[in-house]
């Protein structure tokens, strides 16, 4: 209850110190080309993932690496997904977890450490609870941190938890 308590306090400061965009939107709404331009701060026409059988050009600076140089504790789990070209594995992370699984209710996840694990549980719980672990035993008191927590959804099947 009392970790209960500190996220809501993380959510306030959010809230005060945060900043709120009122008026946004995809600039590219397909899947890998909207995802590459998140990752590298770029329009698909510069970062070169313009469809989705497509990766980003290799040696673009990734937002994430830049948190991570910048003293942040970093993770991303969920669909990375670039097409298997550069980068294959998510860049500038300290943890990942990726799956490529198509159904949503038992999928592998490959982690950084080169292990693999299957999950018969629905992806919303596995990777939430991934994130949750990540944030709760892997960053260190008054360390900064930044969690990219991508999942499958609105891709089909669609199926929700029972």
């Amino acid at each position: 209850m009392l970790q209960a308590f500190f996220y809501f306090l993380a959510v306030d400061r959010l809230t005060e110190e945060g900043a709120n965009f009122k008026f946004t939107g995809a600039t590219t709404s397909l899947c890998t080309p909207s995802r590459a331009s998140i990752y590298t701060g770029l329009y698909a026409h510069h970062h070169g993932a313009i469809e989705n059988n497509a990766s980003p050009k290799a040696g673009l600076p990734y937002i994430s690496s830049i948190l991570q140089d910048n003293g942040y504790k970093t993770a991303f789990i969920g669909k990375w997904l670039l097409d298997y070209h550069v980068p294959d594995d998510p860049v500038g992370f300290d943890y990942w977890a990726v799956t490529d699984s198509i159904e949503h209710d038992s999928l592998v996840m490959r982690f950084k450490d080169g292990s693999t694990v299957y999950y018969a549980e629905h992806e919303a719980e596995v990777y939430t609870n991934l994130g949750l672990n990540f944030v709760e035993n892997m960053v260190p008191d008054e360390t900064p941190w930044a969690l990219f927590l991508f999942y499958r959804f609105p891709h089909s099947p669609y199926e929700p938890m029972p």
